[in-house]
């Protein structure tokens, strides 16, 4: 039996497209064994109760930011192959460590942060009164834009795009909230189901 799942939003485009707004959503197929070369995503924290005041840079390996307007916390970068392969308990290539992970569908997501949030804090888990997330479609565009009221245009300074390659993160500029790699190099999951307009 055959059942269907639904499309997932994915915003900042790939390595290999070209310079893209804020908001540039296309469809994603979460259905596993599909094409997802440059889909990677970016973990969030999320208030669950009454937070406590954590520290940006956790045990978890992923440095986090504060995003005004919202609660969300965002991951500085998308999540990296050495962070991966730190919450799947795998082995990742030390030139590789800094590289977005990609070829990951919206399941392949799920599932880790399932793992990560069944982690106590000092294993790498969140911090008491958050949870790992995707981010939603608005959260992220509004933390893509740092502030600006209006899109942001992914420029050669600020986005990895029209390339041959990923590249390893952080190798652009931050936008205005301190986030890397908002715009190009990887198409970033959101929690999202996607409606055309």
């Amino acid at each position: 039996m055959t059942t269907n799942k639904p499309n997932r939003v994915l915003c900042g485009g790939g390595w290999n497209d070209g310079d893209y707004s804020a908001r540039c959503a296309d469809r994603g197929d979460s259905i596993p064994g599909g094409a997802y070369y440059d889909y990677g995503f970016r973990a969030v924290l999320k208030p669950t109760n009454q937070p406590t005041n954590i520290n940006m840079k956790n045990s978890s390996r992923i440095q986090f930011k504060s995003v005004t307007g919202i609660d969300t916390l965002f991951a500085e970068t998308p999540m990296t192959e050495g962070q991966w392969s730190f919450y799947s308990g795998g082995t990742c290539a030390p030139d590789r460590e800094d590289y977005p992970k990609v070829d990951i569908s919206w399941d392949d997501c799920q599932a880790m942060l399932v793992k990560m949030n069944a982690l106590s804090e000092d294993e790498g888990g969140p911090p008491d009164g958050y949870e790992f997330d995707f981010p939603a479609e608005a959260e992220w565009e509004i933390a893509c834009r740092g502030g600006s009221p209006t899109e942001v245009i992914a420029t050669p300074e600020t986005a990895h795009y029209n390339a041959r390659a990923l590249a390893p993160v952080k190798t652009k500029e931050p936008n205005a909230f301190g986030l890397y790699d908002m715009l190009g190099n990887v198409w970033e999951w959101c929690k999202d189901e996607y409606y055309p307009s």
